[in-house]
């Protein structure tokens, strides 16, 4: 009986144990920000604010964008990813000089165009400017690798690069542990109970006996 019982309870064990994990892909949003550092010289007094100075003397600066620390919040990692919803990227410029400014963002590699910008912050006063882009379908999987880097160059004129936010809406692999099937969980619950009853009929007092026979009483 005792053998009976352990045989059932571990059969149960290892049923549960045996039930394989299962992978089920769940949405995350990360978002990066990339803060231009505060370069000035060697270009001319104008156009002024934090970031970096772009001029006929510093014709271009980088971004660069990581997503490993966003989605290790999450509990991932880059080997995780399955696959890139979509994405946009947002980048805020500062001029006061009120005149015409050009510039091109590329990215490193040719999967990702190329956009040009025009005309940030006319008029004379200190304006804050932001130009985005919204990836497109095919320029998805350059974000598999969890970077984004590329170039701001300016073609005429001066402004000051400040920063760039990237959000990607991605596809994650997530392993949980599976229910396990009825057949393991009956097993398993019959050795308990099985045990239990053992348990049970060995604990009984003696006082349940024949005080003079040392019988059962009836």
């Amino acid at each position: 009986m005792v053998r009976t019982i352990a045989a059932l309870a571990t059969a149960g064990v290892l049923a549960v144990l045996a039930t394989p994990a299962l992978a089920i892909p769940v949405p995350v949003t990360v978002v990066d920000t990339f803060t231009a550092p505060n370069l000035t010289t060697p270009c001319p007094t104008t156009p002024t604010g934090d970031g970096t100075r772009l001029c006929s003397n510093r014709t271009s600066t980088t971004f660069a964008h990581s997503f490993v620390d966003e989605l290790a919040g999450f509990g991932f990692g880059i080997g995780d990813i399955l696959s890139a919803v979509s994405a946009t990227i947002s980048l805020r410029f500062w001029d006061n000089n009120g005149l015409d400014e050009a510039f091109v963002i590329r990215f490193d590699g040719p999967a990702v165009a190329s956009f040009n910008v025009n005309n940030v912050a006319n008029g004379g006063a200190a304006t804050i400017s932001t130009r985005n882009k919204t990836f497109a379908a095919g320029e998805l999987a350059a974000l598999l690798d969890g970077a984004l880097n590329g170039t701001v160059t300016r073609s005429s004129d001066a402004l000051v690069f400040m920063d760039s936010t990237v959000t990607v809406d991605l596809t994650v692999n997530q392993v949980v542990q599976a229910i396990p099937a009825p057949a393991g969980m009956g097993l398993l619950g019959a050795g308990l109970v099985a045990a239990g009853l053992m348990t049970r009929r060995r604990a009984r007092s003696p006082s349940d006996r024949h005080p003079i026979r040392g019988a059962k009483r009836p």
